[in-house]
């Protein structure tokens, strides 16, 4: 118990952290737009919160409405809508306004489509994401998350089943692994919409997306829990 407690305090007198920092967050607009108006949406959708100073966003390959499509038919408007939100992975400072509702439109286009976030990730590593997520019964079964360091190679990461419910729940992704994103200027993680769209108002929505990440640790940190450890070995013997 003791050389835990040695270690914890060395890693706290280098200014280690194992906590978590948020470095970009979606929370959506705190009310939800009009009727009609809740699917103008603008892409590069930006970040509601971002960490470092590079740029963070959401891109998509889908379908957007241009503003030309008669308002009174919805599945004329694009993949895209705002409903009301939910508290679930709600951070401080923000408010359950909205989500962000990535529907199948009409002939279920949005099977095989993706959206695209891009973030900075300078001096963090082992990423987690983590959103709300609230599905029908007729929206995508499934999401496939992959990764990139310049937006046009991706590589698979996992593949996670939705839960096709209509009722919020948290999800996490686990992207620790994935060390290829971490600590770079622009990291991208893409979700695409396999398949399982079945009508044109079925929806996979997400809020209160979150990307998170631990400190990577100062040369001079690692120096000194390296020299903690060693100095605890020799206690020992």
């Amino acid at each position: 118990m003791k050389n835990v407690l040695v270690i914890a305090a060395l890693a706290a007198a280098a200014g280690v952290s194992n906590a978590g920092v948020n470095l970009a967050y979606w929370a959506f607009p705190a009310t939800v737009p009009p009727s009609a108006d809740n699917f103008k949406i603008t892409f590069p959708l930006a970040a509601d919160f971002k960490l470092n100073g590079g740029a963070a966003n959401i891109t998509t390959d889908a379908a957007v409405w241009d503003g030309t499509a008669n308002p009174a038919n919805a599945v004329l408007q694009g993949n895209f809508q705002y409903f009301t939100g939910d508290a679930t992975n709600l951070q401080p400072g923000f408010v359950a306004g909205s989500r962000f509702a990535v529907r199948g439109n009409t002939g279920n286009i949005m099977n095989g489509k993706q959206i695209t976030f891009k973030f900075d990730t300078s001096g963090y590593q082992d990423l987690v994401l983590t959103y709300a997520e609230r599905t029908t019964g007729t929206g995508a079964t499934s999401l496939d998350f992959s990764t990139s360091t310049d937006g046009i190679t991706f590589t698979p990461a996992v593949s996670v089943a939705t839960t096709r419910d209509s009722t919020f729940r948290l999800r996490t992704v686990d992207l620790s692994a994935v060390n290829s994103i971490e600590n770079i200027g622009a990291a991208y993680v893409r979700i695409t919409f396999p398949a399982g769209y079945s009508s044109a108002s079925g929806s996979v929505a997400f809020d209160n997306i979150l990307f998170a990440g631990d400190l990577v640790p100062a040369p001079g940190a690692i120096a000194v829990l390296g020299l903690g450890g060693l100095v605890m070995g020799r206690r020992k013997r």
